[in-house]
């Protein structure tokens, strides 16, 4: 319309540029917006690349022509990315020759770096060696997954050694890596470790699958096969696997070693953090997606209005041609219909309200602004406000229909306390028949509480005075130390078992308080309240040296080798460690869910099994988290037979993880069950309030969380997600059509044969009788939509109020494989307030979400904390993280963050509603503001003519 304008014939201001003059100042402001953000961009990444670190100076790098490089001068400033905390330089650094400063813009694939204590990791590392003797070395990962403990990772074995300068030019190492990739939590690669006699070359080169994009070919030889088949060719040399525990990422921070030494393998844009860091897309509101259908109808008005103008133009002139001969009758031609068309188009432009994107912005930004300053909404105890990521859904916010949470760390604290176990068919720890009560604590259960302490410190000091209890041990019964001085036999399990607790871990060294108290930074929450329950029990994880782990067993001293640690993974579902004890025995020790240890038990174990099943359903039934236990003595010649099959998992580069974990399945069999452990995990502040208000305003919650169906079921009863006068459906088969019939059993329950009741809406009378190709064709949700109000007439409205479901994962995963399955699924879905899915993984999360999503039409929300909530929170159309003890992968995909639960109902019902009805009124009045002013011209050009 404006180079319309442009032209003198359709000119309509008295400069043809004027019409131009709102979309120029637009465009320019647009503009100086962007230039401002990417200067800043460009400061940013100039002071980053500026900041230094030390590489081994004489190193031949040959992945690239050797050249000096000289350090800029300049004003060094620091980078958030940079050190946290100044090193000092004298330190470190007296005056080695051997190393050189560079600039984090100079480094290169390849080169040997140094960092030492509490500076900031440039590039992604393999680590060679480390200032302790073990070859650990702790990391904060703060800047990268928001978790304030520190994080081991370990030096490669055989590289260990290498400390000095002279030891790394005088030894030559190829690393055959992966190509860089996104995933911060899995790396796979090979090195060859060649003697001293031989030239010395540090290289990178890529696998034979993918070219490293970096690389060069080494001078061995030209380096294109794989390592296995190089390794015979040098005598003395060997190979060593790389996995994301010898990694250094760049953006965390080197602590409490002296220094370390590694090798460079991804710098710039290919390393891990900077690749995750790439922009999210802009979403929009299901409004904006409306208003853009309105946009598209209100210029085909405008076409129609222009052409109805021109046929009553031409009538007119017909009609009357008889009273005025001296009209120009020739001016009735096409080319004159063609002029008034398009002249009819710029006088009426304005009912395309083009500005109204203008509007819309400047509004959803002061609604995001007012939702960032809300107090009620800023959680003093993270020190965070609600952080509005995407400013174009804060009216969504108030159309929520489906909201999806997880339970750990989103509904409950994540602060893990060990509180029960069962040993040898015998429960120990203090019941908590309060849990989950909110209330503060009344003096009598105080009372009550310090008695059992002071009981259990009483008993406790007839077998060992234990200085490392903790004054709030949660962890609490005398009758596990009357056991232990009255039963041999529960003696000894009661060893057994808190042993395993104290050696099953990948838990770092603990530091010491001031109070001379030990404290552990566990990755895992669950896996610190089990060493701190063993150390209050009197099994204390001292420190780790080297592949050593001392434990102070009831006052003596002992120490385990650490053979090998079979990690856990979402697949696995439990975690092992093998250890050589002081006997010179050989054991293996597990921990993980009660369905994957009991598969892998030896005969004869029924008793105990059964006795121990059902302590874990008492357990979970208190709403607490619950692990099995238990261990196998192996002998030096199978030990020795898997130790060969394990050796060739740990250097395949292509299908390490598989070949690993079918390593594992090999070793661990034939288990002897020693009991079970529970954790209990409160509830936040607030969350059965905030869900029964969400219910009330008519969200459907749904939880899916990996616990166990009964620890699920009664975190629901806790949180007032189920209620008493709820039906309850609970789907858990061994086969798909055994769940298919459970849904169908289900579905036929509540089926209705009768009319809908009186004031019921039906499908009909909310959408009408028009086809339903359609509705996919004009908006594929209100397709979706139909199908819901469809499903609703076919069930009894009465019903489907009080109906809740709750399904385990492996149900879940017939249902979502399957078509039928799905549509009866989701039939059952719209009659539930409340649905839990229990034992689901982060993939079966975002499947969930997508059914909903597709199958019904409805807007959803996810909240987590979580990086197993990620898939969930990218999938939904509104992701709210929250910023909690898990880390801020959650954070970092959300659309909003928000610090506590609690906080979505104001977010939601407040903020979203009002949002949401702003939104909506300015809308329909800028609508009809520019209506009221077109269609007063189409009546005055009509009668006009």
């Amino acid at each position: 319309m404006i180079v319309m304008q442009a032209v003198p014939l359709f000119t309509v201001a008295s400069t043809p540029w004027m019409p131009a003059l709102p979309l120029i100042v637009i465009v320019v402001i647009t503009g100086i917006k962007d230039l401002v953000e990417d200067s800043r961009r460009q400061a940013s990444d100039r002071t980053l690349n500026k900041s230094t670190s030390h590489v081994l100076s004489q190193q031949v790098n040959t992945n690239y022509a050797h050249f000096k490089r000289k350090l800029p001068s300049f004003n060094n400033k620091q980078h958030p990315y940079s050190t946290q905390d100044k090193h000092d330089e004298s330190k470190t650094w007296p005056s080695d020759p051997n190393w050189e400063t560079v600039t984090w813009g100079q480094l290169r694939v390849g080169d040997i770096i140094m960092l030492s204590e509490n500076e900031s990791i440039p590039a992604d590392i393999v680590i060679l060696s480390s200032s302790d003797a073990t070859g650990i070395a702790y990391v904060e990962t703060k800047n990268l997954d928001g978790e304030t403990n520190l994080k081991t990772v370990e030096a490669i074995k055989e590289t260990t050694h290498l400390h000095t300068a002279e030891d790394f030019l005088n030894t030559s190492l190829v690393i055959e890596s992966e190509l860089p990739t996104l995933n911060l939590y899995y790396y796979s690669g090979t090195m060859l470790i060649i003697p001293p006699d031989s030239n010395p070359i540090i290289s990178v080169v890529s696998s034979s699958a993918t070219p490293f994009p970096l690389a060069q070919p080494a001078p061995i030889g030209d380096i294109d096969v794989p390592l296995s088949t190089v390794v015979d060719a040098y005598p003395g040399s060997c190979i060593s696997p790389i996995n994301i525990q010898n990694i250094l990422l760049r953006g965390a921070v080197v602590r409490n070693v002296d220094h370390i030494v590694g090798v460079v393998i991804s710098t710039g844009s290919d390393t891990k953090v900077v690749m995750n860091s790439g922009s999210t897309p802009s979403p929009r509101s299901n409004i904006e997606k409306s208003m853009d259908i309105q946009v598209v109808l209100n210029f085909l008005i405008l076409v129609i209005l222009s052409t109805l103008i021109i046929i009553m133009e031409g009538r007119r002139l017909n009609r009357f041609k008889h009273h005025f001969g001296s009209i120009n009758y020739e001016n009735n031609t096409l080319n004159s219909k063609l002029v008034l068309f398009g002249a009819c188009i710029i006088m009426m432009q304005n009912i395309v309200p083009i500005s109204l994107y203008v509007s819309l912005e400047v509004m959803k930004s002061f609604q995001s602004y007012f939702i960032y300053q809300d107090i009620d909404m800023y959680d003093t105890e993270s020190d965070s406000p609600c952080i509005p990521k995407s400013w174009n859904i804060t009216d969504d916010l108030g159309q929520i229909e489906y909201l999806f949470s997880d339970k750990t760390g989103t509904l409950t604290q994540n602060k893990m306390e060990f509180r029960r176990c069962s040993i040898n068919g015998v429960i120990y720890g203090q019941e908590l028949a309060h849990s989950f009560s909110e209330t503060p604590v009344t003096h009598m259960l105080q009372d009550h509480s310090e008695s059992l302490l002071k009981g259990t410190r009483k008993y406790m000091d007839d077998v060992y005075t234990n200085p490392m209890m903790s004054k709030d041990a949660s962890f609490v019964d005398d009758s596990l130390f009357r056991d232990y001085l009255n039963d041999p036999i529960q003696k000894q399990c009661i060893i057994d078992m808190f042993t395993v607790l104290s050696v099953c871990h990948t838990v770092p060294t603990p530091t010491h308080h001031a109070t001379k108290m030990l404290h552990y930074s566990a990755q895992s929450p669950d896996e610190g309240a089990l060493v701190s329950g063993a150390k209050d029990v009197g099994f204390t994880f001292l420190r780790r040296e080297l592949n050593r782990l001392h434990i102070n067993i009831l006052g003596n001293d002992e120490c385990f080798i650490l053979l090998h640690v079979l990690e856990f993974n979402s697949t696995r579902k439990r975690m092992s460690v093998i250890v050589r004890n002081q006997k010179q025995q050989i054991i293996l020790m597990t921990k993980g869910a009660d369905s994957t240890i009991c598969q892998r038990l030896a005969s004869g174990q029924d008793a105990m099994v059964e006795s121990v099943l059902k302590h874990l359903s008492c357990f979970a039934t208190e709403g607490l988290r619950t692990l099995c236990i238990a261990q196998r003595v192996l002998s030096e010649a199978e030990y020795s037979n898997w130790l060969t099959v394990q050796k060739e998992a740990s250097v395949a580069l292509s299908g390490r993880d598989q070949l690993l974990d079918a390593a594992a399945e090999m070793i661990e069999k034939e288990l002897v069950l020693l009991g079970a452990t529970a954790i209990e995990d409160k509830l936040q502040d607030g969350v059965p309030q905030t869900i029964s208000i969400l219910r009330e305003a008519g969200l459907r919650i749904w939880v899916l969380t990996g616990d166990k169906l009964e620890t699920a079921i009664n975190i629901g009863y806790s949180s007032n997600l189920l209620s008493e006068d709820m039906t309850l459906l609970v789907v858990s088969g061994v086969s798909s059509t055994d769940v298919c019939e459970q849904l169908e059993y289900a579905l036929k329950h509540f089926q209705s044969s009768q009319h809908p009741s009186r004031g019921y809406l039906n499908s009909k009378a909310a959408f009408g009788e028009l086809p339903l190709w359609l509705y996919k064709w004009f908006n594929p949700r209100l397709a979706a939509q139909r199908n819901r109000w469809k499903i609703l007439d076919l069930l009894e409205p009465v019903q489907y109020k009080k109906v809740a479901m709750v399904m385990d994962g492996e149900s879940l995963d017939y249902v979502l494989n399957d078509d039928h399955q799905k549509e009866i699924f989701l039939k059952l879905s719209v009659l539930c307030k409340s649905i839990i899915c229990c034992r689901v993984n982060p993939k079966q999360k975002a499947r969930v979400v997508q059914l909903v999503q597709d199958g019904l039409g409805a807007i959803c929300l996810s909240v987590g904390d979580g990086a197993n909530d990620v898939s969930m929170i990218q999938q939904a159309e509104i992701g709210v993280g929250i910023s909690g003890r898990e880390g801020v992968q959650a954070a970092l995909a959300s659309d909003f963050v928000i610090g506590q639960f609690r906080f979505l109902s104001k977010l939601l019902l407040i903020h979203g509603h009002w949002s949401y009805y702003r939104i909506g009124e300015s809308i329909l009045n800028f609508f009809f503001k520019n209506m009221t002013w077109v269609f007063a011209l189409f009546w005055y050009q009509s009668a006009s003519g």
